[in-house]
């Protein structure tokens, strides 16, 4: 009889374990998968900005002046992609609608990084 009571403790025990553990995999197995998905997500967006990306924004422009004549211009852009995104050619455009292409390779280029 005091065997049998044994028994039925340790199988008690061996069923709460194995609840526990089945829970227990359970949140490692949901902790794994949503891991994954964040970093499939963040390669994702990687991708994109590095590869696919052109976004650059315009953020203000600046002067310097002589006593007469503006001496250089200054234009502040954001590149808000993950390379780097060469500025070929500034054009100034006219109240009329008119553009007149500026080649800035003739003057002094200051870059700022």
């Amino acid at each position: 009889m005091e065997n049998r009571k044994e028994h039925m403790i340790i199988n008690s025990l061996n069923y709460h374990t194995r609840i526990a553990m089945t829970f227990f995999t359970f949140i490692c197995n949901f902790v794994g998968l949503v891991s994954n998905i964040c970093v499939l997500f963040l390669t994702v967006c990687t991708l994109y900005l590095t590869a696919f990306s052109r976004k650059m924004d315009f953020i203000s422009m600046g002067h310097s002046m002589s006593a007469f004549f503006v001496e250089s211009i200054h234009f502040y852009i954001k590149n808000r992609s993950l390379h780097s995104i060469p500025i070929t050619k500034v054009f100034l455009l006219k109240n009329m609608g008119g553009m007149l292409p500026y080649t800035p390779f003739d003057r002094h280029i200051e870059r700022v990084v």
